[in-house]
């Protein structure tokens, strides 16, 4: 029988700050000769807040106690406490995911939110759950086309390719609408690095405390709609284009059939007639929306509607960043949730990568830093069905491992085969030991991982897997 749990998805951007609730439908599936399992059925939006703008103290200072004060203002509009919570995620994006108190900032909302409630941020997770948000996944699911979402915000523009449903391949870029931020009297009050450095090369001078004029404005705007029609292969990508990369650029041996854009910038392009003022943001965003809809290869390109523009990332994080895990799993003696844990991926594809386990797992924990403190967690590919044999190499080292270990140590398979591991590994160590083996989740190394209470009778769990990045060191980088 089909039964219902609550998500939220709350995401602090460079300009704005929203969150959603969502209902998600589970179901147990299988049965008659093949592993039971729960799949989420349904996923249903049912409150939006308000979208405020985000609040700063300072240039790079996001307001903590602000930002907690409007998510506790909107939990209780929505007659929601944080007990009622079993999934989501805190999200920290765009330019805001490089404020230096980020992830206090996260940590200190994740905790209010509910048990389950993660803190992540990272271009490539912002890219994933804003195309699985606006609905661009659906699309190209529905039909049989790659989809391009391209969400644009205050400080970044997220990409993220679908086939078939499936992600293909993700970037980011430093482009966005509030590039240059100005007061009501339209005098500018800040110009982001990578935009200084636009102007520079193109020889437009502009400073803080003059006043922006609309051709200027428009001049920059029809640049960096150029600059993204590069940045989805479009165009071939120049060094000025390059400069902008946030982590990495899309790859050009997938082209794209239909386009899509979310974010607020696309808001304002949907509502281009509505916006009688072009800096009625104080910002780039109505134009840099109006470039783009004039601009002639993104009139060449086939584009639709997505289902969501602004509420893109943030309904992606409430109602798309929770797995199931797979068919099978072994729990003993583990507390939950599990948060935050870094991931070790190890091979076991082959003779020689099962004997070498021990060294490939040896070799990150030597080379560990501070977030592994709290424990990680083991991934494994392998083959589809192992050996008996098999599985007695990977649990011979694996129950070292979790046995010496202080935290509880996830082993998470890509296979469905974790009761058989859990099974082996329990025999080789002792009962007041931990232990904790999951399938039919798929991960990398360099991604985190949370774990939540087991539903569904108990088995399968639900799991976000999400890259935390803050990168607080990185500055701007002449790369001329």
């Amino acid at each position: 029988m089909p039964y219902q749990i609550i998500s939220t998805g709350i995401d602090i951007g460079t300009t704005t700050t929203q969150l959603i609730f969502s209902r998600l439908t589970l179901e147990k599936s299988g049965g008659y000769g093949t592993p039971p399992r729960i799949d989420i059925i349904n996923r249903e939006v049912i409150y939006k807040s308000n979208i405020y703008i985000t609040p700063l103290t300072e240039e790079d200072i996001i307001d903590a106690e602000k930002a907690a004060e409007m998510i506790r203002s909107e939990y209780r509009k929505a007659g929601f406490s944080p007990s009622d919570i079993t999934s989501g995620a805190v999200i920290i994006t765009g330019e805001s995911s490089r404020k230096r108190n980020a992830q206090k900032v996260t940590e200190a909302i994740a905790h209010l939110s509910g048990d389950f409630v993660v803190a992540a941020a990272g271009p490539d997770f912002e890219s994933l759950l804003a195309g699985r948000g606006s609905g661009a996944d659906r699309i190209s699911k529905r039909d049989s086309k790659t989809v391009l979402n391209i969400d644009i915000g205050g400080g970044t523009s997220n990409f993220c390719l679908f086939a078939d449903g499936e992600e293909q391949d993700c970037a980011c870029y430093d482009i966005g609408g509030r590039m240059i931020r100005m007061d009501e009297k339209n005098r500018i009050e800040r110009i982001s690095p990578k935009l200084a450095y636009l102007l520079q090369q193109q020889n437009i001078d502009l400073q803080t405390g003059q006043l922006l004029s609309i051709q200027t404005a428009e001049q920059i705007t029809d640049i960096l709609a150029n600059l993204l029609a590069e940045a989805a292969n479009l165009k071939p990508r120049t060094r000025l284009c390059s400069h902008f990369i946030t982590n990495h650029a899309l790859k050009d041996n997938i082209p794209a059939d239909i386009v899509t854009f979310s974010g607020g910038v696309a808001a304002c392009m949907e509502n281009s007639s509505a916006i009688k003022n072009p800096f009625a943001y104080h910002d780039l965003g109505v134009l840099l929306a109006n470039s783009i809809r004039k601009n002639p290869v993104w009139q060449s390109v086939k584009k639709e509607h997505p289902a969501e523009t602004v509420r893109a990332t943030v309904i992606g994080a409430g109602n798309c960043s929770m797995e199931v895990s797979g068919s099978t799993i072994f729990i003993r003696n583990v507390s939950f949730p599990i948060r935050n844990l870094p991931v070790i991926q190890i091979r076991c594809s082959t003779e020689k990568q099962l004997d070498n386990i021990s060294a490939q797992i040896a070799y990150p924990l030597q080379n560990k830093t501070e977030g592994y403190d709290h424990g990680y967690a083991i991934y494994i590919t392998g083959p589809a069905c192992p050996s008996f044999q098999d599985i007695e190499k990977m649990a011979e080292v694996l129950s070292d491992i979790v046995r010496n270990e202080s935290e509880t140590i996830p082993v998470i398979t890509n296979h469905d085969f974790a009761k058989a591991l859990g099974q082996a590994i329990r025999r080789r160590i002792p009962d007041s030991v931990p232990l904790l083996v999951l399938d039919g989740v798929s991960c990398k190394e360099g991604d985190f991982v949370d774990i939540g209470e087991p539903v569904g009778d108990g088995i399968a769990l639900p799991v976000i897997v999400k890259t935390l990045i803050f990168d607080l060191d990185r500055g701007f980088k002449d790369e001329s």
